[in-house]
């Protein structure tokens, strides 16, 4: 359905709401046949629950309150507990939305699903409030720190039916994890945060984080009403123009328009602003004010969300204005081609951030990593279509974590799907060489404090090299000395770490590199710089000779240090709303594989061959496996190959950032280093 300009307003929406109230408490109230709505306080608005009644009880979004508070109470009034609800949605992973997930997940046995592009997020809510709340710092508040993810126990593609009456389809604009769930049965659209309206006044007028996506979200929904598949929506508040529950295919339609003229006239106003000398500052505070108070439903205390959708409006007219200079053509505004244009972003971030050593964690502990998981470097792909060595390596992770006894067993639990094999790079982590991560693997944990984002890492293996983690090689003596660095080595250091505020790393990584080191392949200066920075902390723990013979004697431990902080740096960029980077870039074996910011979607092509020395007595050639690890995330931030190849004359085609690496052999183990490019054809296809 196109959304066609309309004058009139698609309902003449009552103010807030004082139905569903008893006493002192809200209560849940029937909105539609079957549909319950329940509007939990949430400063001067509400936020939403949503129950579905049935065979199968649903519940869609948690508010950000714990249970107990007043969700637990209303469902006691309908004669439920926690153990009648089938299953928890969400509508995206804003804190007033799945503040009550983890409690009603692990306390009270409600099973959650998502759809499968929205599991990262929901896994790390803490992310995503540190990407919204932190890009306009002066008009914003705090981080929401104490939220708690959810491991998704059933994760959907767009389309799959849940209990054979629930579908969902991403809805990106609000931000880049909204969904919209639709009840087949009655045809209702749950829509959460993915339809402004005008916005609420805590808002002040509408809030998108990505207005190109935003637009494609209102033209998907209207073609989704006019094909007959919705004709109510439930929203997750009050909106200014629209209302909360929208009853009938018109009014639906009405709503949509609404949302969708809002937009443009946003954008019409902001223009007026910078056109009568409003100014344009770093936090466009002058204007959001003005067009607030021009078209908005109320002056907000924090402006930050009202931010984000007028820097979005500057960005969409900056980008017009630079199209229209002379000699702009076709798709390519700039002489450069993406892959050259993410080349030049990435050597502007070689000393950017401010990485700092905060502690070890486990996965399970610190990326929420499922049980029977197994994350893996380069894009997904599946245990059939692995090269050999990498489906060694998984079988090592079921040997590892005593899920299967034996390699046949392991194979059959792979094959079955009864073990999970996932990117690492699709959670806050990534994996050099195989990249082999399971729950109890330790991490090394590592905060920008410039940005705000976090990484973590595994750990080099010290006297076994690569061992598990990084080579996918199981033996007893390997797995004994990976839980020995797990549960001896590092707690102590961890507890120093934590109570002295963390081990700052920048200044050693900037020495390195004045030093010779290009910080991928050569690490020899930044590993004695590391070494003797780390003494006074080392001191403080009980096992400090064990520590500081693991770093003395393990070659190249900082590798894994320089992973996590190139990471974690791309991370936070990308949470304060950056754009033109990439966030993830490495191969599998048989794919390579890279990430733009602010999109999780993977663009692949085949994993190119490095081109170096052989430095293993007997390597040959046809041993050698294609490009396999994401230790190419330095490169993603001006470090590696893009500072100096190993390998000048390495004769990769095309114009792709130049990446050094580590040279794995099919049979497992490193044959040595040298140097290629990032596929052009992943940036082709972006």
């Amino acid at each position: 359905m196109q959304l066609q300009p309309s004058n009139e307003a698609p309902v003449s929406p009552a103010p807030q709401s004082a139905a569903g109230v008893s006493g002192d408490r809200p209560v849940f109230e029937e909105v539609l046949p079957g549909t319950y709505l329940l509007k939990v306080p949430f400063g001067p608005v509400w936020t939403g629950i949503a129950l579905v009644r049935g065979e199968k009880n649903v519940l869609i979004d948690s508010s950000h309150l714990e249970p107990e508070k007043f969700l637990l109470p209303a469902l006691a009034d309908l004669g439920l507990a926690p153990g009648d609800i089938a299953w928890l949605l969400n509508t995206h992973v804003h804190g007033d939305h799945i503040g009550g997930h983890h409690a009603l997940h692990e306390t009270h046995g409600v099973k959650v699903a998502t759809l499968d592009s929205a599991a990262g997020a929901l896994r790390d809510p803490v992310a995503v409030a540190i990407r919204v709340r932190t890009r306009f710092p002066r008009n914003s508040p705090p981080p929401q720190s104490y939220l708690k993810g959810v491991v998704a126990d059933r994760r959907l593609a767009e389309g799959e039916l849940l209990e054979g009456r629930f579908s969902v389809i991403a809805a990106p604009g609000h931000d880049d994890d909204c969904l919209v769930w639709i009840d087949a049965a009655t045809r209702t659209a749950f829509t959460g945060d993915s339809l402004q309206g005008n916005g609420t006044p805590t808002q002040g007028i509408g809030f998108y984080r990505d207005l190109p996506a935003y637009r494609a979200t209102l033209a998907k929904l209207a073609r989704r009403v006019e094909a007959g598949e919705i004709e109510n929506l439930v929203c997750g508040h009050f909106y200014d123009g629209i209302g909360d529950v929208i009853r009938g295919r018109e009014a639906v339609a009405a709503a949509l328009r609404y949302s969708a003229e809002r937009v443009e006239l946003y954008g019409e106003k902001i223009a007026e602003c910078v056109a009568s000398g409003v100014p344009v500052e770093e936090e466009p505070v002058s204007i959001a004010r003005r067009l607030i108070e021009e078209v908005g439903c109320g002056m907000p205390e924090k402006l930050f969300l009202a931010l984000h959708t007028v820097s979005e409006h500057l960005r969409e007219a900056a980008a017009k204005t630079t199209a229209a200079k002379p000699g702009a053509s076709g798709p390519a505004l700039q002489e450069q081609s993406r892959s050259r244009a993410t080349a030049t972003r990435a050597a502007t971030l070689r000393d950017a951030g401010d990485p700092w050593w905060i502690g070890v964690r486990t996965a399970q502990e610190f990326l929420g990593l499922a049980d029977k998981t197994i994350l893996h470097a380069g894009p997904p792909i599946e245990f059939e279509r692995m090269c050999a060595g990498h489906r060694r390596g998984m079988v090592s992770a079921c040997l590892f974590e005593g899920w299967a006894k034996t390699e046949s067993e392991a194979v059959r639990l792979l094959e079955s799907g009864q073990v999970r094999c996932e990117a690492a790079c699709d959670y806050a982590t990534n994996g050099s060489g195989y990249g082999i991560v399971t729950r109890s693997v330790p991490l090394l944990i590592v905060e920008d404090r410039e940005t705000g984002g976090r990484a973590g890492v595994f750990p080099a293996e010290g006297r076994f090299g690569g061992g598990f983690c990084g080579w996918g090689v199981y033996s007893r003596e390997i797995a004994d000395n990976l839980a020995w660095m797990r549960d001896s080595l590092f707690p102590p250091i961890s507890a120093v770490l934590e109570g002295e505020g963390g081990f700052p790393m920048r200044e050693l990584f900037a020495e390195a590199r004045r030093m010779g080191d290009e910080l991928h392949s050569s690490q020899k200066a930044i590993d004695p710089l590391f070494t003797r920075a780390i003494v006074p902390f080392a001191l403080k723990c009980a096992n400090a000779a064990d520590l500081l013979s693991y770093f003395a004697s393990t070659n190249r431990f900082t590798h894994n240090f320089g992973q996590a902080a190139s990471r974690a740096l791309l991370l936070g960029l990308e949470a304060r709303g950056e754009r033109g980077f990439l966030t993830a870039a490495g191969g599998n074996g048989v794919e390579y594989g890279v990430k733009f910011a602010g999109s999780p979607e993977w663009h692949v092509a085949p994993a190119p061959m490095i081109e170096g020395p052989y430095l293993v007595p007997g390597a040959k050639r046809e041993n050698q496996l294609p490009w396999l690890g994401d230790s190419s995330i330095v490169e993603c931030r001006g470090w590696g190959g893009s500072i100096r190849p190993i390998n000048p004359a390495h004769g990769a085609p095309g114009s792709g950032p130049t990446i050094n690496g580590g040279m794995m052999d099919k049979n497992g183990g490193w044959m040595g280093a040298g140097s290629t490019r990032m596929p052009e054809a992943c940036f082709a296809s972006a």
